[in-house]
């Protein structure tokens, strides 16, 4: 079986900005893909699941994107013609807005084993559909919409690798429509089903007259196929565009953000009473004369030497024109000289762009692999705007490689942020670690207490059997806070009586932990304390057991202080002297309890 993997231009950072994305699922529908062992989904299937959550994500983070779902080898028929008559094809969902109303259809499909065989008898006994027909018919759904499409894909889901033998009629008629696809800047994306899957065979030959086309790798499951789904739908925009100076040559790069925290989505002020957004204005008064100040008679100040010094907006950005706006390479570092400590901030990736000056890949590539050879990493200073500080930053160089997800991580330079030498702090070691006071020579001197060997190699025991085999990785682990509240928004809008619960994979499991660490905590407890030494332990109590066992309620009461106490410390005392009925009452009524039982005024 030929090997295949994604396309080389998988790694090619995708130039298209903002704008509108219209998505077709062109789905394999033939007996094939109803194929599957008992206890997994069908390919088919899985492929349905995926455009459901497509949709789901498609209607909270890009609501005016347009998807449609086309079947192919298939005799299922809807009673809709708008396209025309293509053999064998199925206009599953037309090409709309992801809304609520289709997202329950297609789960009533998943769920409904009915439904499910229905497409299953309707699965043509054909040998080779016509694939050249359902790629018309999807150019037709394209060319039909009058709405505004800045990015047109097409996901081709099948598990077919060979549907149209080689120099066939079908072959050939495939291959026009691709390239019609190509002039028509529509982009055509192969997603494999099954272990089987030689792309060899047909469609790598088929997908190579344009750069654009992808062939992935093939997917055994629904995980699999919504990781290389959502990587390739995922838009890489473009942050900043510079240039890259290096003495007297220039070259022009790009920007890239590879992983930034997902943020909750802002919350809009609206008006209540006709529930319409609100929108804010901000005006700036003088203190002294109450009269409105306009932008130009703003200033701004700092202290120096105990001196405000005040400098208007044209003095200020005339001081930041002082520097060049772009990159500007300084030197040269070894790779071993990045602590890890001098983390300062999430790091960017530089890419070259063309558009800004021809050659810019040529050259960096050179610097790449020069960079890679000799280990050392660029050391310059970057000014992405003209607003924006000057950064010293180091260029980590990165070559062609793949992921554990078979992914082709792209060729360029990781742009490490460093810290100025204000932004180190110095540490008191003293004051971290414990130490004791030393007379030695008529002098005290502190002596920090540090572990001995014995103790260091009990830790590191621990440390090497829970530390993760195959490294961290920040797709591992998803944000619960974040989850927890789209899955209450998709409950809302699709009118679910009951919302997924959400895993929260953040939380350590201590039962794992048990297993892999069994007597290494006994040892290493025992190194640590000396013989005789007890540990200090602490146990898990409530907040009222806690303040009932540390104050003494009858000495508060007669000092007039009951109000300091919770009404739950208040409660247990009551129950303790055998009054019953407290459960329900109030921290005032709780009060004149407690001073009854003492007898107190």
């Amino acid at each position: 079986m030929a090997e295949h993997s994604d396309s080389e231009n998988e790694d090619v950072i995708d130039e298209r900005l903002n704008g509108r994305d219209a998505t077709v699922f062109l789905v394999d529908a033939s007996a094939s893909m109803f194929e599957g062992l008992e206890e997994t989904d069908s390919p088919f299937l899985l492929a349905l699941k995926c455009v459901h959550h497509f949709l789901c994500n498609k209607i909270l983070s890009a609501d005016k994107d347009s998807v449609a779902v086309v079947l192919y080898g298939t005799d299922f028929k809807v009673n809709d013609e708008k396209y025309g008559i293509y053999s064998h094809t199925c206009v599953m969902r037309d090409l709309l807005p992801p809304n609520a109303e289709s997202i329950l259809q297609i789960e009533n499909l998943i769920l409904n084993q009915a439904n499910l065989d229905g497409y299953k008898t309707a699965a043509t006994k054909q040998a080779t559909p016509s694939l050249a027909d359902a790629l018309w018919l999807c150019s037709s759904i394209f060319s039909n919409q009058k709405s505004k499409q800045d990015n047109r894909y097409i996901y081709l889901v099948t598990n077919n690798d060979e549907p149209h033998p080689n120099f066939s009629d079908h072959q050939k008629q495939a291959s026009r429509r691709v390239a019609d696809l190509e002039d028509a800047n529509i982009i055509l994306t192969l997603f494999p089903m099954g272990t089987h899957f030689d792309g060899g065979k047909f469609y790598q030959k088929l997908l190579c007259v344009s750069d654009s086309n992808t062939i992935l790798t093939f997917s055994n499951s629904l995980e699999e196929l919504l990781t290389k789904m959502y990587r390739k739908s995922y838009k890489k925009r473009c942050t900043a565009r510079i240039i890259f100076k290096m003495h007297d040559m220039k070259i022009g790069v790009g920007l890239y953000n590879l992983i930034r925290d997902a943020p909750m989505p802002k919350r809009i002020i609206l008006d209540r009473r006709t529930n319409e957004p609100v929108q804010s204005q901000t005006t700036k008064f003088n203190a002294g004369t109450s009269e409105t100040l306009l932008s130009s008679e703003l200033t701004k100040s700092t202290t120096v030497g105990n001196r405000k010094i005040q400098m208007n907006s044209k003095e200020l950005r005339s001081i930041k024109d002082g520097f060049f706006t772009g990159l500007t390479l300084l030197g040269f570092k070894p790779i071993k000289s990045l602590k890890l400590h001098l983390y300062l901030s999430p790091a960017s990736f530089i890419y070259p762009d063309e558009n800004l000056i021809k050659g810019s890949k040529n050259f960096m590539a050179a610097l790449l692999n020069r960079c890679n050879a000799r280990n050392v990493a660029a050391v310059c200073s970057l000014k992405s705007t003209a607003a924006t500080k000057p950064r010293m930053v180091a260029l980590l160089p990165q070559l062609l490689q793949q992921d554990a997800f078979g992914q082709c991580l792209p060729e360029g330079f990781h742009m490490i942020f460093l810290p100025y030498s204000g932004d180190i702090r110095a540490l008191n070691m003293d004051n971290l670690v414990g130490a004791k006071n030393t007379a030695i020579n008529n002098r005290t001197v502190r002596d920090i207490w540090r572990a001995d060997e014995i103790q260091v190699a009990a830790a590191k025991d621990i440390i090497r059997k829970l530390t993760m085999k195959n490294g961290f990785s920040p797709e591992l682990f998803e944000n619960p806070a974040l989850h927890t509240m789209w899955k209450a928004m998709e409950g809302i809008a699709l009118n679910r009586d009951e919302t997924e619960t959400v895993l929260d994979t953040t939380m350590p499991d201590h039962d794992r932990i048990d297993r892999k660490i069994a007597g290494l905590s006994e040892k290493f407890n025992q190194v640590i304390y000396p013989l005789g030494q007890e540990l200090e332990t602490t146990q898990k109590k409530d907040s009222a057991a806690k303040s009932f066992k540390n104050c003494n309620v009858e000495n508060v009461a007669r000092h007039g202080n009951l109000m300091t106490l919770t009404a739950a410390v208040l409660k247990d005392y009551l129950s303790s002297q055998g009054i019953s009925d407290v459960q329900k009452k109030k921290k005032a009524l709780l009060i004149d309890m407690v001073k009854d039982h003492l007898n107190l005024a």
